[in-house]
């Protein structure tokens, strides 16, 4: 509890200018899993009013992503694809208060790989937390010091500037342990060494075979 209570400091804004308000920072949380990315997209909603309230909202996630699930604040019948391409919450009842929203993705990578996002709504600032397991650049990001949201070491990047609509930015993720992938392939190459091996002694065999046969017919 104590974690949410954290996080939500970080991505809830400390002003609201509308009845329902998106807060203006949010947080893009990637881990390292073997061959694999996961990541969790988070952000605040605050509803100023006592009745529920809808919302629709373009959801900043990877275009790349292998798998998407809401986690926290909505629940995944409340994710809807649209027109665009871009995952948005529809949600027709936003309870009062603040709610910490967040989804979680996932992504199968090799050791080097890129996550593309396209912003749909106006971000005022966006932080990346990220493992120390692997590295992540984008020309749109800078170094900063990640916020202590668990006894996780996090290494932070975040926007240079305010990230405005239709703007899409790359992430290179250097890094991301190898395993089943890079076995299968070493299986697949020794396999095709061990079949070389194989037919070159055939072929060796048999003309060793037919020499010999006709030695005797000799």
């Amino acid at each position: 509890m104590r974690i949410l209570m954290i996080i939500a400091t970080v991505v809830t804004s400390l002003a609201a200018k509308s009845e329902l308000n998106i807060s203006g920072k949010h947080l893009l949380i990637l881990q390292a899993r073997i061959d694999s990315i996961w990541g969790k997209y988070l952000f605040s909603v605050d509803n100023q009013t006592i009745d529920p309230q809808p919302l629709r909202f373009p959801l900043l996630l990877p275009k790349e992503s292998d798998d998407f699930r809401a986690l926290e604040g909505v629940v995944d019948n409340d994710l809807q694809l649209g027109d665009d391409g871009l995952l948005l919450i529809d949600k027709k009842d936003f309870p009062p208060g603040t709610t910490l929203i967040s989804i979680g993705f996932k992504k199968v990578v090799a050791e080097t790989t890129t996550l593309t996002f396209r912003v749909a709504e106006p971000l005022t600032n966006l932080v990346i937390l990220f493992d120390e397991r692997i590295d992540v650049k984008s020309p749109a990001f800078e170094t900063t010091v990640a916020p202590k949201i668990s006894a996780y070491d996090y290494r932070a990047l975040q926007s240079k500037t305010a990230l405005t609509s239709n703007q899409t930015f790359v992430l290179r993720v250097d890094g991301v342990p190898r395993g089943r992938a890079r076995i299968q392939v070493i299986a697949v190459i020794f396999a095709f060494v061990l079949l070389v091996c194989i037919t070159w002694l055939t072929i060796k065999t048999t003309k060793f075979i037919d020499g010999v046969s006709k030695s005797d017919e000799g």
